[in-house]
């Protein structure tokens, strides 16, 4: 677990950074239009249904990361010992894997990518989700 967080935390080298900076002078305008509405798509489909199924949660103002506050499903569970505990077990009895909130400051909370997934794969997750909190 720590080398995957190791590679996902960590930024990449200065020299790597200054490379992808020169390289992206090259990349047609309408291309990040594509993506940005892409992420923003993503991002909407992902609060949008985790609201419709019950939940309060907020729009982010951009990123691509939700950050969800689980603290009144906790409450209510005692199945779950915090963030750490629900993420290990959303991932194990799910397939859904998202970032326990600990690793951020707030072990009430889990982290949510939206960066490297399909439309299909954010309807999973959002169904792993809700189900894990019924039960």
């Amino acid at each position: 677990m720590k080398k995957i967080q190791s590679t996902m935390l960590n930024p990449p080298s200065s020299l790597v950074q200054y490379a992808v900076s020169e390289s992206l002078e090259f990349i047609e305008p309408y291309y990040y239009e594509q993506n940005r509405r892409r992420y923003e798509r993503r991002m909407t489909m992902l609060v949008d249904g985790l609201n419709n199924s019950g939940m309060n949660v907020a729009m982010p103002n951009g990123g691509l990361y939700l950050f969800l506050d689980m603290s009144d499903f906790f409450k209510k569970s005692n199945k779950y010992n915090g963030s750490l505990e629900y993420s290990r077990a959303l991932a194990e009895e799910k397939g859904i894997l998202v970032w326990p909130g600990i690793d951020f400051g707030n072990d009430n909370c889990v982290r949510i990518s939206i960066a490297s997934c399909t439309d299909e794969a954010i309807n999973e997750g959002i169904y792993g989700i809700i189900s894990s909190t019924n039960e």
